[in-house]
C-alpha cells in the first residue's frame, strides 16, 4: 500500500498496519477454532458410534435368562471355548478403537491449541 507521509501522519500508519494484522490473526485463531470443533464433532460421533456397538455386543454377551444345561450349550457353544474368545477380541477391538478415537481427539485439541499460539506471535 502506497501512504503518502505528507497526508498521513506515521501514527495513523503504524495503527492502520496493527489493525490488520490483528484482523489477520483473529481470522486465523476463528478458522482453527471452527476446525477444531467441527473435527470434535466428528469424533464425538464416531466415539458414540463405537459405544453403542461396545453396548450392544456386551448385552449380547449376557447370559440368558432360563439357565437349563442344554439352553447354555446351545447358546454358548461347547467348552472349547473358541466362540467366547472372539466375542472378547471383537470386544477388545471396539474398545482399542473408541481408545484411539478418544487420543487422536486429545492430538488435534493440542496441536489446534499449539497453532493458536503460534499465530498469535
Amino acid at each position: 500500500m502506497y501512504f503518502p507521509i505528507s497526508n498521513v501522519k506515521k501514527g495513523r500508519i503504524e495503527a492502520m498496519v496493527y489493525f490488520e494484522k490483528d484482523h489477520i490473526w483473529r481470522r486465523r485463531v476463528k478458522e482453527a477454532l471452527l476446525e477444531k470443533l467441527e473435527r470434535g464433532e466428528e469424533l464425538e460421533k464416531r466415539v458414540k458410534e463405537l459405544e453403542a456397538k461396545v453396548e450392544e455386543l456386551e448385552v449380547k454377551d449376557q447370559p440368558p435368562a432360563c439357565t437349563s444345561g442344554k439352553s447354555m450349550m446351545a447358546r454358548w457353544g461347547s467348552d472349547d471355548g473358541d466362540g467366547d474368545a472372539d466375542e472378547l477380541e471383537k470386544q477388545t477391538e471396539f474398545l482399542k478403537l473408541i481408545e484411539d478415537s478418544r487420543k487422536a481427539y486429545h492430538a488435534e485439541d493440542e496441536r489446534v491449541q499449539h497453532t493458536a499460539l503460534n499465530v498469535s506471535m
